[in-house]
């Protein structure tokens, strides 16, 4: 994820695609469906571990998380997206999108890499279809306390 930038850089490319290969695996399990940005979830969803390379996948009316495998079959998490709400937020290193919703106990963390920043209107435009969306810059939090004058 950290040297996705880097990589597209050198190869002169401005927009991230989704790979054939990965879109072909994918199109067999979920037909119709669109992956459309490639993510990191930062806690368990169902059998995807954290930190697992997934993508956020769109299949008619329902967001899935997919974590294509080489050999066994990929994993499918159907996401709960009943009136949800999604915030992108750029980040230093990655970007985010953090998912709740009203059944959801935890907010739901999803990283991606900022070769994606040209395309987070496109990001947003497609989640938008799911929920509410809103778009943040990353905020460094501080503990240092003002200094009186």
């Amino acid at each position: 994820m950290l040297i996705d930038p880097i990589i597209a850089k050198l190869l002169g490319r401005k927009t991230y695609t989704t790979p054939l290969h990965v879109r072909t695996r994918i199109s067999h399990i979920l037909p119709n469906s669109n992956p459309f940005v490639k993510v990191f979830p930062a806690r368990k969803i169902g059998k995807i571990k954290k930190r697992d390379l997934c993508y956020l996948t769109a299949v008619g009316n329902n967001l899935s998380m997919v974590k294509p495998r080489l050999i066994r079959k990929s994993v499918v998490e159907k996401l709960e997206t009943g009136s949800a709400e999604f915030e992108i937020r750029t980040g230093l290193i990655s970007n985010s999108i953090e998912m709740t919703t009203p059944a959801m106990k935890k907010t739901l963390t999803l990283s991606f890499s900022k070769v994606y920043n040209n395309q987070l209107e496109d990001v947003a435009s497609r989640l938008r279809k799911f929920g509410k969306v809103t778009m943040a810059e990353h905020q460094a939090q501080t503990d240092i306390a003002p200094q009186p004058a």
